[in-house]
């Protein structure tokens, strides 16, 4: 009765898009689970009944290259296996950035600054003084130099009060 109404009601076209469809599935910008999902509903409706190894390569081919590669290293004996690996692998992947993008790179003005002038130490001093919570570094003025230091708190005294002879 199934197979009926598939005949009657769904139309040759829609069956030859879907079948388009699965055969050049791609993982893109969805997560894997969003991709097998799609993989597998693609499967069910178009009652596909290829073998297992077929399948699991389809799928391999379109996952990202990134995560095919790494996938293709691991062991795995069906397409259950398969996905479940493609999933720790993501995680992983969105988990741990990569050493180069996590060390950022440190501005100049975070180094020692020499300021010979006393009203530009003042100047300068007056224009972090409104940012009082700044949450990495403290500027005390020791005579004509500008000096960095870490902060410790958020809870430091406010840069007009501290002296030539304070330290934060």
């Amino acid at each position: 009765m199934k197979i009926l109404m598939r005949k009657r009601y769904v139309p040759r076209h829609y069956l030859r898009e879907l079948q388009y469809r699965f055969d050049n599935i791609m993982q893109e910008d969805k997560t894997v689970k969003g991709y097998f999902e799609e993989f597998e509903e693609l499967l069910i409706y178009l009652k596909i009944d290829d073998d297992e190894e077929a399948l699991m390569a389809h799928f391999l081919d379109g996952l990202q290259d990134q995560i095919t590669r790494k996938v293709e290293q691991k062991v795995y004996h069906d397409l259950q296996d398969l996905v479940h690996s493609a999933i720790k692998i993501e995680q992983h992947m969105n988990k741990a950035p990569t050493r180069r993008h996590t060390q950022a790179q440190k501005p100049l003005s975070n180094s020692f600054v020499k300021i010979e002038d006393k009203d530009k130490a003042k100047n300068h001093d007056v224009r972090h003084k409104e940012d009082s919570t700044v949450s990495s570094k403290a500027v005390t003025a020791l005579g004509t130099k500008i000096i960095w230091h870490e902060n410790v708190s958020t809870n430091e005294k406010p840069l007009s009060r501290m002296t030539g002879n304070q330290t934060p």
